[in-house]
């Protein structure tokens, strides 16, 4: 009978939803200590308190419009203004951040020649 290796589990985790599970996971066996140290981009979203499970994050994945970019921030064209609460973010720089959710193309233009990688582009 085989178990799961630490790369196995590695994948495995990629399926994961909150840091909560990642956390009861490396608690599971000696072997799965470690396992968050593995990943360099962020499987979760992100926020200060979580990034520190996450220490060698160099790829930054925002899935949603408000999860936390750390300083990264990019202009997002929207149609109607929004009051902006200020708050102190934490800075971190990345290596590329992959933005998943839905921005225009003015967006992506915009910010062409940062470390920024959009993967759902509308066109109008």
């Amino acid at each position: 009978m085989c178990g799961l290796s630490g790369y196995h589990i590695m994948i495995v985790s990629k399926f994961l939803e909150t840091i909560i599970d990642f956390i009861n996971l490396e608690l599971v066996c000696k072997k799965f200590s470690g396992n968050m140290e593995k990943f360099h981009f962020n499987p979760i979203p992100l926020n200060s308190k979580t990034l520190g499970y996450f220490p060698n994050i160099e790829t930054l994945h925002l899935w949603n419009k408000k999860d936390e970019n750390f300083g990264n921030g990019f202009m997002i064209n929207t149609e109607k203004m929004e009051i902006v609460k200020i708050k102190v973010v934490l800075k971190k720089e990345f290596f590329r951040i992959i933005v998943w959710f839905s921005v225009n193309f003015k967006t992506v233009d915009r910010n062409k020649f940062r470390n920024i990688e959009f993967k759902n582009v509308t066109y109008t």
